[in-house]
């Protein structure tokens, strides 16, 4: 099904072709739990419909086609990531910004912690059921979700980490965060799509991972997931450590 409002921020951010929302792999999933076609699950038992396809999801996918070619492009499915809004902008190569929405695997992309130029690796996009985060420092804002990797003085941090007054290093600058906004969805409204792009570049060289997103440096998809990991084995040892005490 063609999803116009990200087919629109495709087009507004220069690019040429169609996006189109896709739940083949839920309507799998739906077929392997009942044995029934999804019409005909729904018909027979409407709650366990429901229940199964909010269970599967996560599996919602987003391909693009792009103009003049029509390729087919997978962009990415997400889970818990941390993920920008979709008219965020993203720094190019090239100085200038295009909303996250409108990029692809391959676009070149402003690295600010090594003043250099990163080309993309992957494209992801999803529904976030969570309130979304406005990150305000006295330089700008951006909107991301909660897990979403920040560089401050002290660290890498998840956007709900963050506390008011918190230094965010942003290239050689530093900025104050000045507010955390929590933004409800609207009960009435669709779920919103959020994007997150992972850099090339080596996994054991953090700053190889940064980006630019409405003039805040924020990490890529690849430095949540490491920052993910990071925090799981942190609190393995602190697990180990206290079962050693007792």
């Amino acid at each position: 099904t063609a999803d116009w409002n990200e087919t629109n921020h495709l087009i507004d951010g220069g690019g040429k072709g169609l996006i189109c929302s896709n739940q083949e792999l839920i309507a799998e999933a739906l077929q392997q739990a009942s044995g029934l076609l999804p019409s005909q699950y729904y018909a027979a038992n409407p709650t366990a419909f429901n229940t199964t396809y909010g269970n599967n999801y996560h599996f919602f996918r987003y391909f693009a086609y792009l103009a003049p070619s029509c390729e087919r492009q997978l962009l990415g499915t997400r889970d818990n990531c941390g993920c920008f809004e979709a008219s965020t902008l993203i720094r190019m190569a090239d100085g200038t910004d295009r909303p996250v929405s409108s990029i692809r695997q391959g676009d070149l992309v402003w690295n600010p912690r090594l003043q250099k130029v990163s080309r993309v690796a992957r494209v992801i996009a999803g529904p976030e059921k969570f309130p979304l985060l406005r990150v305000i420092t006295n330089y700008g804002a951006v909107e991301v979700t909660g897990e979403h990797p920040f560089l401050t003085s002290t660290g890498l941090r998840k956007a709900h980490q963050l506390l008011k007054d918190e230094t965010i290093i942003n290239g050689s600058r530093h900025e104050i965060v000045l507010e955390i906004v929590s933004k409800m969805p609207e009960t009435s409204a669709e779920l919103p799509t959020v994007w997150n792009l992972s850099l090339e570049g080596s996994d054991l060289q953090d700053d190889e991972h940064y980006i630019l997103a409405n003039g805040i440096m924020t990490g890529d998809l690849h430095l949540q997931e490491q920052l993910g990991s990071r925090l799981q084995g942190r609190n393995i040892l602190a697990t180990d450590g206290r079962d050693e005490k007792k």
